[in-house]
């Protein structure tokens, strides 16, 4: 059954209805939105079976979240399915309440999207919640006439993690709506009724997550292997979730709330001083998280009190038993060959309600660029101790903002982190800073920021790691120029990588453990070195001098 849910996520705050009089393209897409949310929650019976749950209020999001960037305008404005006065009212007061947080000053910026989450659940192996983000852009049309023309299918983005030959890095490939949308509407249309667009592809989305294919596969490209292949991935990951008896279920929850609260006690997990924090920001008030931050790197490396030392024992724990368990171990990277990777033990809902509640907000205030709208994440464990890894070779993260939590255990001695400059900058091999792990303390810092693990002289060190990662970032910065800048100093030999960095071997020694991990060195680009930016600033003073005489 359909449900309301507002979502207090970190969105941008919502303009009023005034701002968006210039955009009549985005408004009208907006109050068809609406019109058809208003729809399925005044008859949620009518709803497939399968759609758990659907908020009632749109939230502005970020046009990079939808297929189509561009804005369409209506040169007549009078394109699309009309709206009827009262309806129009409806949409203006939501609007207004939305806006009353805006306070006074310049005028906001039109939105160029608006998304909503709902909760789904197909058949087996897709059985389980699933967290689906929709997302319209100025190109929405309801469709209720029965035509499709003129409109664009929402964006859809899964949350929660899936094997699905449809489903790609959390995006549900859009030509499925195109090929099962006119068949769907036509099926839904014979039950009586208008049936708008939304209502077509919550049923599409239900549709699609069940062992079967919707729609005849091609075999001989290879479409069945592939879907039988994601199924069976997928029917793993579910025996290994449910064939392990945890000691702390609470620490695997069967789905993710779609704000992340009401399941977790951060009571339990939180230092009561970051728990406080944690609401004063929600409440607006960012001071008391600043107070508690210190920044070891200059607005590049923080660090602030994360987990209590109960906490910390329990997810050691649960931790170590799986190990012990014999159930199978994936380990988290190519870089590190002991730890677990939590979102494929059964933790990933906890881990999402962790970057809900926690990362989000402070991602957003510390890193606004990258940490505005985290989407998604790569949550693991790793363990140095002698006679395993001792440390790890400096490296990037594949990840636009890295939560770094020691756990313990108490007692171990060295096994800090040592950070460099941040990839592509003048500095990235340049020597920063070394932090010292405490435990249940936290470090962030920019995935693109270079560090590594020191190797370790006594005891044990695990960690937990997260990955947030953010798809509007990463679009966004896809189409963005970045020039790979010229080094301006010799690397320090403790930033140097010897699995990265081509010129290695030409300030420290190579050994037989470390040669055959330096066959995908590439680092700095030709032309980037040291020497070259030397040569560019000889050339330039060069240049100067001529046009000086």
């Amino acid at each position: 059954m359909a449900a309301k849910a507002e979502t207090a996520g970190a969105f941008a705050s919502i303009p009023t209805r005034q701002s968006l009089v210039a955009t009549g393209a985005m408004l009208q897409a907006f109050e068809m939105f609406c019109s058809d949310l208003d729809a399925i929650h005044a008859n949620p019976a009518g709803l497939p079976d399968g759609v758990v749950c659907i908020e009632s209020t749109p939230r502005q999001a970020p046009a990079e979240w939808t297929e189509d960037e561009d804005e369409e305008t209506c040169p007549c404005g009078t394109c699309g399915r009309p709206t009827p006065q009262q309806a129009a009212a409806r949409r203006r007061d939501r609007l207004e309440s939305l806006g009353k947080a805006e306070g006074s000053g310049s005028a906001p910026s039109p939105p160029r999207a608006w998304s909503v989450m709902a909760q789904i659940v197909g058949g087996e192996p897709y059985h389980r919640p699933i967290r689906a983000r929709i997302t319209i852009a100025s190109n929405y049309r309801s469709g209720e006439d029965g035509e499709d023309e003129g409109g664009v299918w929402p964006s859809i983005f899964f949350l929660d993690s899936i094997s699905h030959l449809m489903v790609r890095e959390g995006r549900v490939v859009p030509d499925i709506f195109d090929i099962l949308g006119a068949s769907t509407r036509r099926r839904l249309a014979k039950k009586g009724g208008a049936v708008s667009r939304l209502r077509v592809v919550l049923d599409m989305l239900v549709g699609i997550l069940w062992d079967q294919p919707p729609i005849r596969l091609d075999d001989s490209a290879g479409a069945e292997v592939a879907w039988d292949r994601a199924v069976r991935s997928q029917r793993e990951r579910n025996r290994a979730e449910s064939e392990y008896q945890p000691i702390t279920p609470s620490l695997f929850p069967k789905e993710c709330s779609l704000d992340g609260t009401g399941v977790v006690n951060w009571s339990d997990v939180l230092v009561p001083e970051l728990h406080h924090a944690l609401g004063a920001l929600k409440a607006g008030d960012q001071a008391p998280m600043r107070a508690m931050m210190t920044e070891e790197l200059p607005q590049l490396v923080y660090s602030f009190p994360m987990f209590s030392h109960s906490f910390c024992e329990t997810l050691l724990g649960e931790a170590e038993h799986y190990e012990g368990s014999g159930m199978h171990i994936q380990r988290p990277n190519s870089m590190n060959n002991y730890g677990l990777i939590l979102n494929q033990v059964g933790m990933e809902h906890w881990m999402s309600m962790l970057q809900l509640v926690v990362a989000q907000p402070i991602s957003n205030l510390i890193f606004p660029d990258e940490g505005e709208f985290l989407d998604s994440h790569h949550s693991f464990t790793v363990r140095y101790m002698a006679g395993e890894d001792l440390g790890l070779d400096m490296h990037t993260d594949d990840s636009d903002v890295t939560f770094n939590v020691c756990l313990g255990k108490p007692g171990f001695t060295a096994a800090g982190l040592t950070f460099c400059g941040v990839m592509a900058k003048q500095d990235h091999r340049v020597f920063k800073l070394k932090y010292a792990h405490q435990i249940g303390r936290c470090v962030m810092h920019l995935g693109r920021q270079r560090h590594g693990a020191d190797d370790i002289s006594d005891g044990c060190r695990v960690n937990l790691i997260m990955w947030n990662r953010s798809s509007a970032f990463r679009q966004r910065r896809a189409k963005q120029t970045h020039e790979y800048e010229a080094e301006s100093a010799p690397p320090s030999e403790a930033c140097l990588s010897f699995t990265h960095d081509i010129d290695y071997a030409e300030y420290k020694a190579v050994t037989s453990k470390i040669k055959g991990h330096m066959t995908r060195a590439w680092c700095p680009p030709a032309g980037k070195d040291h020497t070259s930016f030397a040569s560019s600033a000889i050339d330039e003073d060069k240049e100067r001098g001529a046009s000086e005489a």
